[in-house]
Parts: structure tokens; sequence; C-alpha cells
């Protein structure tokens, strides 16, 4: 079970967002950073409108959180035509604590099976197995998988080098870049990351070498082209050359 520590607030609210609309077969309407007047996600209904309003809250104790619904309620109460609500949150929820959140947001048409916990969010990841594809940090920052990949052997260059790029992992802000590189790497056999000092180049190309490495290539991280040339021979291993440039 995922206890999601390994995903930034924006990262957990897509997640939520994902999973939702996975769920129910509807597009949510999405919004850039802001003040978000008690909506982070909506979609319409037959006579109104839905809101979700996702909460990572990891090890805050369950009054904090109801406090922090008691805040939400004050913005509900100036929504229009609101006919569902629906509240998701990182942290594990009992059913007194989910019966806390309805009567704090008091102002909201909540039903206590429009509250996600911790628990009803991994029930949905098992439910729809592609939304948890998508969202690798979830997976590859985990402790089965780094140990996998850490002690797997699959790295021909120094420990540093390993370290580094798990650090990299839970920092790294989910974007079209990884999946974009992706495609182009499996269509070409090869990918050149090129760009400005300080664009992501490096955490691009350490996040494409996680990936690999945790779907079972080889990995070969180098700096010497010669190298690079010398072992990639034909075979029938599947096999990433991470071939780094001063």
């Amino acid at each position: 079970m995922y206890d999601f520590r390994t995903l930034s607030p924006l990262d957990f609210e897509l997640l939520v967002r994902d999973l939702l609309q996975a769920e129910t077969g509807i597009r949510f309407e999405s919004f850039g950073p802001g003040q978000d007047l008690g909506i982070d996600f909506r979609f319409a209904t037959g006579s109104g409108q839905a809101v979700v309003q996702a909460k990572h809250y990891l090890d805050s104790p369950a009054s904090a959180l109801v406090r922090a619904a008691r805040t939400e309620n004050e913005k509900v109460g100036k929504l229009r035509k609101l006919k569902r609500y629906l509240f998701a949150t990182s942290a594990s929820l009992s059913p007194q604590a989910k019966s806390r959140i309805q009567a704090a947001i008091s102002n909201a048409p909540l039903r206590l099976e429009d509250i996600f916990g911790r628990a009803d969010l991994n029930n949905l990841l098992g439910r729809h197995p592609e939304v948890e594809r998508k969202h690798f940090k979830l997976w590859l920052a985990s402790t089965p998988v780094l140990e996998r990949i850490l002690h797997s052997g699959v790295y021909n260059r120094t420990e540093t080098e390993m370290e580094l790029i798990r650090a990299v992992v839970p920092k790294f802000v989910h974007n079209k870049s990884v999946p974009q590189s992706q495609k182009m790497l499996a269509k070409r056999n090869a990918l050149v990351i090129a760009g400005e000092p300080g664009v992501g180049k490096s955490t691009l190309a350490r996040m494409l070498v996680w990936l690999h490495a945790e779907q079972g290539w080889l990995i070969s991280v180098l700096d010497d082209i010669k190298e690079a040339f010398e072992i990639a021979t034909p075979s029938n291993e599947k096999r990433l050359i991470f071939l780094t440039t001063s």
C-alpha cells in the first residue's frame, strides 16, 4: 500500500484527478497555481457543478485535517449550484474521521462515500493500474523498487551515480518530457538531450535511466563514447547506455 510520501502536493492532486476521472469516466476541469477558492478540480453535473478538493496530509493528526476541512467549509459556502463535493486525502481515515470531515464541511453536499482516504485511493489504484503506471513517482521511489534496482548490479559505474539518481526521483516534477522522451527513444533507439545549462537535461536523463532499470534493462553509465561503442554490441539483452558529457 502506498502512503504517497514520494509525491509533492501537486503530484498528489494530479493523482487524485486521474484516479477519479478513471473511476467516474468524466473529464475534470483543472486549474493553474494560485488561490483555488475551495476548488482543486470540478466537473459539470446535470443540474450544477461538482467540486473535488485534495489534501496531501501525511503525518498530521486527524484533528489537523478536520481543521483544514473547516477552512474549506467557508469557501464552499460561496460556491453556487454545487451539487456534489468530493474530498480526497493522503491521510489514513477511520470511519469516525470521515464522519468528522463530513460534519466539518457542512456547507457542501458531501457524502461519506465521496470522502477518499489513503486506503480508498490505494483501492482505486488497484482498479486502474494504468493510472498507477502513469504516476511513476509512486512506485519508482518505493522501497521494493529501490532495493531491486540498487542491488541488481545493473550499473557499471560508481555508487555515487546511483545515489544521485535515487535522490532525483522524489524531487522530480512530473511533466510531459519523460513520456515524450520514452517514445522517441523506443522509436529511434537513441536520444540526445541538449539545451542550455540548468534546464534539467541531467534530471531527465536520470529519470529515463531509473525507469528502464526498474523494467529490467541492463544499464551502463559511461563518460567515454569509445567505451559506449565497445559495449553496444547486438544481443538479446535490453540495454540502455547513459553517456554523460561535461
